[in-house]
């Protein structure tokens, strides 16, 4: 049998000593506490003759409170052993069972009343997690005392959110619609004025939020009271007895008795406000769970404490206001004159300048307006496969990034290749007629030519986990360039690399003729004598790498050859691998970003987060971890990171919960805490199968300003200002049309797919993929050519919103009526409609030129890039 946990009434009249924890917190006033003390010293004693019925109750009251008190300090050592043996160990599932009931979520603030050892505490921790806040309360110290040395013993990352409170159950010393779940183990039953006990969890909690009361059930069955007496008189008796503690735990009997049916409790329920109250029997029938709903259809106010009638303060506070709109009222007079004055200085000048140019600018045109939508052309394709030409697995480009000037573009395939492009203007901007004809200034666009490509990665195989590690580029990240070298970080699951490509001089020697001091049988080996300490590779066509310095100058005593022994040929890029950091993570790779400060980079993985100096290649730091003691407390993982473009101790990553954590470096080595946290809570609210799939945020991205975030889930782009935490300053739809098809899309496991976005160089207009090789233009400031989308292809057509195609009505909402939040099975998909797209063919990876509007998308093998 689980024992009651301590409950709470009012205050002790002693003065108790100083708490034997540090966590322990009060949140009572000194003001307030006197108060109670004076109203207790006022109060008659019970020898006395009482002065109406309410002292009367009041005293007893106390009297029972403090009875009570004293018994469950007695009890409190030995509480968590009796409850394992006594119910076997079942008593943690009806907590895990009271914790789910109260519906807690991540990030939420939940109150744990009467909350004993912390049983219930602890399991509400972990189920908000880091970012919520859990509030134990109780009215007596030892209980509490116990509840904070566990909390040492079973350190968690998430029990740092855990405030332990000694306080009144009768009295909360919260203010209104301050929590958004309350839970109560085994305390309601313990409390003297149950009603008002109900009323305070009633008046602290949230509209729309639920209490989840955990206690004995007070059955009507005649079996089931029976078996409950005869297991607290034959098993809970004799063996609390052994411990002295037979006279406490004999209460046990009477508070079961004295306690309200489950009927009784929803109407105890109901009438201290609550809109729902639903009762249920657990373990038989020996428990019961209450679990009451408070309406969302409440307004909270904060709760107004009582004040006297006090003349004096009233009028001094009058007095106050007063004076202080009179000051702000002739300080804004002040301001609105200089206002007045600096304008008319400015227009008189205007004036002034105005005269001047007058001439000037009557024999100059005026510039036309710029246009107020984008045309996309098509601008360049490369590596597109020849008609019949069979394309392999390893040649699907699977990463590119543009370098921080647009020079030069980097791109990554599945054979963990890198080839470089370079890029140069286009001289010819069209014939004279046609730039006249054109209301806005040409622009030259880039053209992009193979530069070079070198060998990233190699397959490999890990021993130690007898696991197969894939050559394919996850990412790629430029770095600073301190000379006309390039500097590149590519990863793929496990290592990551720092590349430094350069050019050289590519030479060939002259055809040496056989010297006549030379035998001819030696006349190979002495040509050869001279290569001798060369480490430059030889390639296929003869020609080889050799530095000035190591040239020599003459390979033959005759003067017939001449000192030229070299030819000049023209020049190649080669690259080199300065660095490798590896085992440093468990988990896939899934970002790398360079700091600000270009001397640092981080790379992540599922769970976990790596801070990198770039000239140390064999140590680093792990600055996030969100891997959990149990691996079956997991709940998320990361999926993207990026730093900061301005701020180099800011740091941002994304969730599969749809969340984005905003982190700061300076506050500590481990980076457990958030400086901001960004959710769509409107879109929590309608929770489906699929609500937590196609919420997992796959790519986050940084505009130059560094003021919003853009991220990528499957069905929609979402702007965020880091200002604004509780939803998105704009949404929008990509893939809308498929929401209909989630079931089909879930079984071909398409709703798993991940796309990236890219942002133009002024953060106005983004772009991300699609499916059949289609991706959507967007701009933040609406106009015409928003959400136009175009097709990878050598004949791009700009299409109508894909929101028109047609859509296979309620499949979706049939789906979600019929599906329970947990353990639903699935249906099977209905295929009488095909999905309106080719799965196949999707655009995953997209990239926006830095200096000017050019976007470059991957298509399997093939790059195509659009202007405009």
């Amino acid at each position: 049998m689980a024992v009651a946990a301590p409950s709470s009434t009012l205050s002790r009249t002693t003065s108790p000593p100083p708490p034997p924890f540090p966590l322990l917190l009060s949140l009572s006033s000194s003001s307030s506490s006197g108060a109670r003390r004076r109203r207790l010293r006022s109060s008659p004693s019970p020898s006395s003759p009482p002065s109406s019925s309410s002292s009367w109750a009041s005293s007893r009251r106390i009297r029972c409170s403090l009875d009570r008190q004293t018994l469950f300090s007695r009890i409190a050592p030995i509480y968590d052993n009796l409850n394992d043996v006594l119910t076997l160990g079942q008593h943690r599932i009806w907590k895990r069972m009271a914790v789910s009931w109260s519906d807690a979520k991540m990030g939420d603030r939940v109150l744990d009343l009467c909350c004993g050892s912390g049983d219930l505490t602890f399991l509400l921790s972990q189920k908000v997690g880091t970012d919520g806040e859990v509030i134990a309360l109780d009215f007596s110290r030892v209980p509490l005392s116990i509840a904070s040395t566990r909390q040492e013993q079973y350190w968690k990352a998430c029990y740092k959110n855990i405030k332990w409170v000694e306080g009144d159950a009768l009295d909360l010393p919260f203010m209104d619609c301050y929590f958004d779940a309350i839970t109560v183990g085994y305390g309601l039953r313990n409390l003297v004025d149950k009603p008002k006990a109900m009323q305070e969890i009633f008046r602290v909690l949230k509209p729309g939020s639920r209490a989840s009361i955990l206690d004995f059930n007070k059955s009507s069955s005649t079996f089931i009271s029976s078996f409950q007496n005869w297991a607290i008189d034959n098993a809970v008796v004799p063996l609390a007895s052994r411990y002295g503690l037979a006279e406490e735990y004999e209460y046990l009997k009477g508070s079961i008795a004295e306690f309200l049916t489950g009927k009784e409790l929803e109407n105890l329920a109901k009438h201290a406000g609550f809109s729902e109250a639903k009762h249920y029997e657990i373990a038989g029938g020996l428990m019961g769970n209450l679990v009451a709903t408070r309406d969302k259809q409440v307004h909270c106010a904060p709760k107004k404490k009582k004040q006297k009638n006090k003349t004096k303060t009233k009028t001094k506070s009058r007095e106050l206001f007063i004076y202080l709109f009179i000051s702000l009222y002739s300080e804004a007079l002040h301001r609105s004159r200089l206002r007045i004055e600096k304008a008319s200085d400015r227009e008189k000048r205007f004036r002034r300048r105005r005269r001047r140019r007058r001439f000037s600018a009557m024999s100059s045109p005026a510039p036309a307006p710029a246009p107020g939508a984008l045309e996309w052309k098509l601008s360049q394709v490369l590596g597109e496969p020849l008609p019949g030409e069979k394309l392999e697995d390893g040649d699907t480009i699977s990463a590119m990034e543009f370098d921080c000037r647009g020079n030069y573009l980097a791109v990554g395939d599945y054979r963990g290749r890198i080839i470089l492009f370079e890029g140069t203007e286009r001289d010819h901007l069209g014939s004279r007629n046609e730039l006249e004809s054109r209301d806005y200034p040409a622009t030259a666009r880039p053209i992009y030519t193979y530069k070079t490509e070198f060998q990233s990665h190699e397959l490999e195989f890990d021993y130690l986990n007898s696991l197969e590690i894939g050559e394919k580029i996850n990412k790629l990240r430029w770095c600073a360039q301190p000379n006309s070298s390039l500097f590149i970080l590519s990863t793929n699951d496990r290592t990551i690399k720092l590349w430094k490509a350069s050019e050289n001089k590519l030479k060939k020697d002259k055809e040496a003729k056989p010297s006549l001091c030379i035998p001819s049988e030696n006349a190979l080996l002495a040509e050869k004598s001279f290569l001798v300490g060369e480490a430059e590779r030889v390639t296929r066509n003869g020609y080889y790498l050799e530095w000035r310095n190591k040239k020599p100058r003459n390979t033959s005593p005759t003067s017939e050859e001449g000192p030229e022994k070299v030819v000049d040929i023209g020049d190649t890029t080669t690259a080199k691998c300065r660095r490798i950091y590896s085992h440093a993570h468990d988990y896939n790779i899934n970002s790398i970003s360079n700091n600000s400060d270009g001397e640092t980079f981080i790379s992540a993985d599922d769970l976990r987060i790596n801070l990198w100096n770039l000239e140390i290649s064999n140590q680093c730091f792990n600055i996030i971890d969100m891997k959990p003691f149990d691996m079956e407390d997991l709940v998320e993982v990361i999926t993207s990171a990026e730093f900061h473009p301005s701020y180099c101790n800011l740091l941002a990553y994304s969730s599969s919960r749809g969340f984005i954590r905003l982190v700061d470096l300076r506050q500590s080595a481990v980076c457990d805490q958030n400086v901001r946290i960004l959710r769509d809570r409107e879109n929590k609210k309608s929770g489906t199968f699929f609500s937590e799939i196609i919420s997992s945020i796959s790519d986050i991205k940084f505009p130059k300003d560094g003021r919003y975030i853009l991220s990528r889930d499957y069905m929609n782009l979402k702007m965020w200002d880091l200002h604004m935490e509780s939803s998105p300053i704009a949404t929008f739809n990509v893939h809308e049309y498929l929401r209909s098809k989630l079931l089909e899309l879930y079984s071909a496991d398409s709703v798993f797919d991940k796309f990236g976005c890219c942002i133009s160089k002024d953060g106005r207009r983004f772009a991300s993929g699609s499916y059949s090789n289609n991706f959507r233009v967007f701009s933040r400031d609406g106009g015409p050519d928003d959400g136009i989308t175009l097709q990878a292809s050598r004949n791009p057509n700009r299409t109508p919103h894909i929101n028109s195609l047609p859509k296979a009505a309620g499949l979706l909402t049939s789906f979600a009526r019929g599906l329970s939040r947990r353990g639903h099975d699935i249906p099977s998909p209905d295929n009488n409609e095909e999905i309106p797209c080719d799965l196949k063919s999707k655009l995953t990876h997209l990239a926006w030129h830095p200096t000017t509007n050019l976007i470059v998308c991957a298509a399997k093998s093939s790059l195509y890039m659009y202007y405009a």
